[in-house]
């Protein structure tokens, strides 16, 4: 399968889990919001590596791909690696520390983090894939 057919499957993947994302919100399932909002994030960020060449195999891999290359060359602003970050923090406080609840307020953060965060990957994408 060509790369470009990959990211663009890749792509679609995060629109969906970031949709998914919204609908648990509306639901009030916080916690679930901060799982989605991470991989539909995580997902944006794989395929933005795998358009340049680039493979992870581990969550941390995939941060430390997407810090070394895009941000400390400043490629991309900085909040969206702090947007990227706060999003793998509240998912593994969500699914790992059964103690601690993500709040309303806390999942709204996330969405509206979230909403900066594609533009700047998918430009950056579709400029290296020659994509329309």
């Amino acid at each position: 399968m060509a790369v470009e057919t990959e990211v663009k499957m890749m792509m679609t993947k995060s629109e969906e889990l970031l949709k998914v994302a919204k609908y648990l919100y509306e639901g009030g399932f916080y916690e679930s919001v901060a799982n989605r909002v991470y991989y539909s994030e995580f997902t944006a960020v794989s395929a933005l590596l795998h358009s340049v060449g680039l493979e992870a195999k581990t969550h941390k891999g995939t941060h430390s791909h997407f810090s070394e290359s895009f941000f400390q060359n400043g490629k991309f602003p900085r909040h969206l690696l702090v947007s990227y970050s706060n999003a793998l923090s509240k998912r593994q406080e969500a699914d790992y520390m059964f103690l601690i609840a993500v709040s309303k307020a806390e999942a709204l953060q996330l969405l509206e983090e979230v909403r900066f965060f594609y533009q700047p990957l998918w430009r950056y994408i579709r400029e290296e894939l020659e994509m329309p």
